[in-house]
């Protein structure tokens, strides 16, 4: 499992909170539940999905280029409006 460079790692005694920077998600992974995820086939495939899901995994060597096109593309769909206020208006 190859982890985003935006996701921050915090070891406890039990267990470990992950923080995502990008998207300011966080999940606290208990030891208990860790040895769960490890020891389990189905559980590992849906503990992968929902990080995949939280954007924790790596996306790929072109990560950040990715997500400023995102931006940018999101960006194109705004819609901007103009408000022109006059002298009785409450929208001030």
């Amino acid at each position: 499992m190859n982890l985003s460079r935006y996701i921050l790692k915090y070891s406890t005694d039990d267990g470990t909170l992950y923080f995502n920077t990008k998207t300011n998600h966080s999940f606290f992974l208990t030891n208990e539940l860790n040895r769960v995820v490890d020891s389990n086939d189905v559980i590992r495939k849906e503990f992968h999905a929902y990080l995949d899901k939280n954007k924790y995994l790596s996306e790929g060597e072109y990560e950040v280029e990715k997500y400023l096109s995102k931006i940018s593309d999101t960006d194109a769909e705004l819609l901007e409006l103009t408000i022109l206020t006059h002298g009785d208006c409450n929208f001030r």
